[in-house]
Formats: structure tokens, C-alpha cells, sequence
């Protein structure tokens, strides 16, 4: 996208899953490693952030035994 002579490049991230960590993380890896600065980054799908623990699905308890940021 671009507005006046400035681009703007987003990063776009799909059911991420309680790993918000993770995606900020790899956003600013590829940064670091393309030289181009974000101008934002897009969530899509499922976020997957759960304060209370005791209110998770059995599927989900299972799952944030093996990867507590799940």
C-alpha cells in the first residue's frame, strides 16, 4: 500500500493460538533481517488467549499441558 511516496508493509499472522509472544517475536526477526520496517501487524483467525485457566475445554487443557502458551 502506499500513501504519497510512502509504502507501508504489514505482517500477516493466522491462528497464532496463545502465541502472541511468538508473533511479535517474528516480526521483529524479519525486520532485523530484511532491513523494512512494519508499519503494522494483522491477526487473523484464532488468538486463542485464555486468562482463566479453569474455564478451558478438555482439548484445550490437554493441548496447554504439552505447550502452556497454546
Amino acid at each position: 500500500m502506499k500513501s504519497g511516496n510512502q509504502q507501508h508493509h504489514f505482517a500477516v499472522f493466522g491462528d497464532i493460538h496463545g502465541r502472541i509472544a511468538l508473533m511479535y517475536t517474528l516480526a521483529f526477526l524479519w525486520e532485523n533481517e530484511s532491513g523494512i520496517k512494519l508499519s503494522g501487524l494483522l491477526q487473523v483467525g484464532d488468538m486463542g488467549a485464555f486468562p482463566n485457566p479453569f474455564k478451558l475445554d478438555d482439548a484445550t487443557q490437554k493441548y496447554a499441558q504439552i505447550d502452556p502458551d497454546e
